[in-house]
Parts: structure tokens; C-alpha cells; sequence
């Protein structure tokens, strides 16, 4: 008697090999594997960013004292920056996925879309958050030093805030920074974040408003960098000219240059007070430490060497010792052609 053959079997292995070769079978572990590589690497490179911007504003802070004579800042006086990736990091954590439409057939096809995507999020996502915040960060730090090297001058501590804040937005602009597993360097702002409307574009916005066309600045890096050089350079001849040839006590003929910030409909003239909030509602997490004399530096700057009488008579040049260009490379030129743009201007 022949024997019933049981094919039940055989079409459960099949169909356990096909499901084993089906990417869709896949997928889940794929996005859960590169996922977590991506929430290891970004904080990281928020990491090299912050590092990249505690240089920018203790260099500008030790070169513009040094330039007016003030006494340096004491070791303990310089910012180190303290910041929590997780807070600007919301809208990877909250990332589903790929699409089912935009479905990869292999896993390094799948982290491949995954970076572009990330690549493709992280400047709306950072001109929200992360670069507002930095920004922030300078202003109330440039406040800070301001009030403690004047606290008895309102104006000399205003003039003061305004030649530094200005100067710290030009070498932002003009910074760039290694990030993670990348072989060229990234602008420390990314280039969509001020190129399209956003806080970002907002706030730098409201240090221009005496910008012809202030509502599209900044059309790119290069034309931010040269107003706000030409800006802290104004604010620095009105500086020199009120309380170093003036004689200090906030004489001088020279008239303020205005164009203060913007906050609120205010022009912040009198003092630099800051009205923006900080956010309190996030709950604390750890924080990423970074301080400028322990760690590698992610740009360099040429500080000038002091200059003689003779120098010091061009304004222009005698502060146009610290610059970045775009590429964030030393810019030592960086003072001539300020002075050869500043007779068109």
C-alpha cells in the first residue's frame, strides 16, 4: 500500500525561505540598528559644534580686550559651553522610518536613504533649536562680560556688546567644523538654515534691520559675514573714538552708529539687555562639557599682533585682525579688504 506523502512541510520551508530573502522581512531590524548608529553620531557632531563655537567667542572676547587694552579674562571666566543634544535631537528620536514607498532592498541601501534623510532634516530641524540656541548662548555670555568690565558705564558697556556680538556673528557665519565620518568640513550653520525662512533667518535678521534688504538677509554666508564685519567695525571706531581718544567718560563727537538689535519692537540702545527667554520647560538630562583649553579645536583664527600709533589711526584695520572666511580658514587679508570695501560703503 502506497504511502500519503505530506507536503505540508515543504511549503512551510519554502515559505520560510522566501520570507528570509524578503527585504520586507528585514527592514524592521535594519531601521532599528541604524537608528540607534545615528542617535550615537549626531550628538557628536552637535558636540563639535559646540566645541567649534566656545573657541569663536572666547577668541573674539580675549582679541577684542587685547585690542582696546582691557585686561584678559581669567581662566575661569571663559564660557564653556554646556548644551543637551537630546533637546534638538526630537525629531530624529521621533523618527518612524523609511517610507514603504522609498523601500530599500539591502541594509546599506537602507542607511544610505536614512543619512540623506538626516541630511535632509538637520538644517530646518537645528534652525528651530540648536542654532537659535547658540546664538543665545553668545548673546547673554557677551552680556555678561559686558557687565562685568562696566558695570558703572551704561554706554560703555553697550558700545562694548555691540562691537563684540556683531563680531562673533560675522566668525559664526564664516566658521566651519569636522563633523562625524565626514571628509570636508560643514559650515557651522548649515547653509538651507539661513538661506530659507526660519528663527535662524529671523534672528539675524533683527541685527539687520538697517540692511537694504532686510527681509532677505542673509541671501548667503558671504554677504552675512561682510555686514556684520562692517558692523562691529563701526562699532568699534565709535568705541575708540568715545572712551579711548575721548577720553573715556563717554565724550567724543563722534554720534552713535545705532542699529542695535531689534527685540520687541525696541531698539536696544541703552543697554544690551536681552528679552528673549531661555526655555525652562525641558527636563534636565546630562549634559555634554566641552571647554576650549582641554579639547581639539575645529577652526583656526590668526590673532593679529598689537599694532603701533600709527595703525591704531585706521579703526577698520586695527580690528580687522580676527577674521574666518567661509571655509573657516584663517582670513589674514581679512582687514584690507575690509578697508577697500569700506570706501564704497
Amino acid at each position: 500500500m502506497m504511502q500519503r506523502v505530506n507536503h505540508l512541510p515543504l511549503a512551510s520551508h519554502h515559505s520560510h525561505v522566501m520570507s528570509s530573502l524578503d527585504p520586507a522581512h528585514h527592514r524592521q531590524d535594519w531601521f532599528s540598528c541604524i537608528k540607534n548608529v545615528l542617535l550615537k553620531s549626531e550628538p557628536q557632531n552637535i558636540a563639535a559644534r559646540s566645541m567649534c563655537f566656545q573657541s569663536i567667542l572666547n577668541e573674539s572676547i580675549a582679541h577684542l580686550n587685547t585690542q582696546l587694552g582691557i585686561a584678559p579674562l581669567s581662566k575661569h571666566e571663559y564660557y564653556k559651553c554646556e548644551i543637551n543634544p537630546q533637546r534638538h535631537l526630537k525629531f530624529l528620536i521621533d523618527w518612524p522610518g523609511l517610507r514603504i514607498s522609498n523601500s530599500p532592498q539591502t541594509k546599506r541601501e537602507y542607511e544610505k536613504k536614512a543619512k540623506n534623510w538626516l541630511n535632509g532634516r538637520r538644517a530646518p530641524n537645528y534652525a528651530k533649536t540648536l542654532f537659535p540656541w547658540f546664538v543665545e548662548e553668545a548673546e547673554h555670555f557677551c552680556e555678561k562680560t559686558a557687565t562685568k568690565l562696566f558695570a558703572r558705564n551704561a554706554e560703555q558697556r553697550r558700545v562694548y556688546y555691540q562691537v563684540l556680538i556683531h563680531k562673533v556673528l560675522a566668525q559664526l557665519l564664516g566658521a566651519s567644523v569636522s563633523l562625524n565620518e565626514q571628509a570636508k568640513k560643514a559650515p557651522f550653520f548649515c547653509k538651507n538654515s539661513i538661506e530659507r525662512k526660519g528663527k535662524l533667518k529671523e534672528i539675524l535678521q533683527s541685527y539687520a534691520m538697517d540692511h537694504q534688504y532686510a527681509q532677505g538677509f542673509p541671501s548667503c554666508f558671504e554677504e552675512g559675514v561682510d555686514y556684520f564685519d562692517k558692523k562691529s567695525n563701526r562699532f568699534f571706531a565709535e568705541y575708540r573714538q568715545k572712551f579711548i581718544c575721548g577720553g573715556g567718560g563717554g565724550g567724543g563727537s563722534m554720534q552713535s552708529t545705532g542699529g542695535g538689535r531689534v527685540v520687541h519692537g525696541e531698539l536696544l540702545e541703552t543697554l544690551p539687555a536681552l528679552a528673549r527667554p531661555r526655555p525652562t520647560s525641558m527636563p534636565p538630562e546630562p549634559m555634554i562639557k566641552t571647554d576650549v583649553f582641554n579639547g581639539k579645536r575645529e577652526h583656526s583664527h590668526d590673532v593679529v599682533a598689537e599694532q603701533d600709533a600709527s595703525t591704531m589711526s585706521d579703526p577698520i584695520s586695527f580690528y580687522g585682525g580676527l577674521g574666518v572666511g567661509v571655509s573657516g580658514e584663517s582670513n589674514t587679508s581679512s582687514g584690507a579688504s575690509l578697508k577697500h570695501e569700506s570706501h564704497h560703503s
